[in-house]
């Protein structure tokens, strides 16, 4: 197993390095601003968390590169671990590289005589560092049980983009609910997959922008530092943190399921289309419809779900049984709405003064 870190850590290398220079190169562009310092080197590692799995599996969706894993002398449980550490270090090295190599420069503004916000950073850009670098952990492994539930590359990027925002409109749909009711309302916006990594970034800079300034209400108001940290947002990490973490435990217990002779072909899996396609129409289209009906929205969402269909099926032709799932979708989702509004008339999104 030790053999095989080394071996992979040696083959992913070239690309390690490429994408650190590359980051290291875009937070070098700004030259004093901290603001934009601080958000390009979140940015970069934000972009390594998410693509960094499908670099680490894209060998396992070709029959020449499962061929060779498979027949490797380690379970198929210590290859994935194996490539989760291997990511994990490069995730880790990559950002200690070009985060420091770039943060010089906001201690440089600091002192430069012609700053006029004449804020001092403290080590504050150093609790930046170790809470991007712990929040990134449940990204890349999110990120990790996202792409492998795919079987071949195509599928994994759309598994990507699907999972940042499955959380966000589960969570719409409830939204929908409890503002109907008056009860609560909520900002489903906190739990996209990297958000958590850009609100902790600008309460970082809020801290620093805060520090030697006599402005400090105006700051306050100004950074959002008094409402970056909320309730939402501390569930929003901890809901993150533990499906990132189930996705990394998930990662390793489902591949002893996978066989090699489906690659390459459309994943059955239920955390893929099956159930992914009739979840995002039917949220869609209630969402859109629970104020009132407008075949502005059901046409295009209809349509996109059936482009989802055509894709899950590889053809435009999706077969009886997707059909039969796709037309229930629609007529469920607009049934709800119709309830929707029979329970809570359009009136209940007017303000009580009107």
């Amino acid at each position: 197993m030790k053999q095989y870190f080394l071996y992979e850590c040696k083959k992913k290398l070239p690309a390690f390095a490429a994408f650190t220079i590359i980051s290291r190169l875009i937070c070098s562009i700004f030259r004093y601003n901290f603001i934009s310092i601080t958000a390009a080197q979140t940015a970069c590692l934000g972009v390594m968390a998410v693509l960094l799995p499908a670099y680490l599996f894209s060998d396992f969706y070709s029959k020449k590169g499962v061929d060779f894993y498979y027949s490797l002398p380690i379970t198929r449980e210590k290859l994935v671990i194996v490539k989760i550490l291997a990511g994990l270090v490069f995730l880790f090295a990559s950002y200690t590289i070009f985060f420091w190599g770039s943060a010089w420069k906001i201690y440089a503004a600091a002192l430069d005589p012609h700053n006029t916000t004449h804020y001092s950073p403290g080590l504050y850009p150093l609790w930046l560092y170790l809470t991007n670098l712990a929040l990134s952990v449940p990204l890349f492994g999110y990120s990790t049980f996202a792409f492998t539930r795919a079987n071949n590359l195509l599928d994994g990027f759309v598994h990507l983009v699907a999972y940042t925002l499955l959380v966000c409109i589960l969570l719409e749909f409830v939204s929908v609910w409890l503002e109907a009711e008056r009860q609560y309302f909520l900002n489903t916006n906190y739990f996209i997959s990297f958000e958590t990594l850009d609100r902790n970034t600008v309460f970082w800079q809020g801290k620093i922008g805060l520090t030697g300034t006599n402005l400090t209400e105006y700051m306050l108001e100004s950074y959002q530092v008094k409402t970056i940290i909320s309730p939402q947002m501390i569930a929003a990490i901890v809901t993150q943190a533990v499906l990132g973490l189930s996705g990394l435990a998930g990662t390793i217990f489902f591949v002893r399921f996978q066989k090699a002779e489906d690659l390459g072909g459309v994943s059955k899996s239920l955390f893929s289309y099956r159930v992914l396609i009739p979840l995002y129409l039917f949220i869609s289209l209630f969402i859109t419809n629970h104020f009132y009906f407008q075949l502005i929205t059901i046409i295009p969402l209809s349509a996109a779900g059936y482009l989802g269909y055509c894709l899950y099926a590889r053809s435009f032709v999706i077969g009886k049984k997707n059909a039969i799932v796709f037309v229930a979708t629609v007529v469920v989702a607009l049934g709800a709405a119709y309830i929707m509004q029979k329970i809570y008339p359009p009136t209940y999104l007017l303000p009580d003064y009107w």
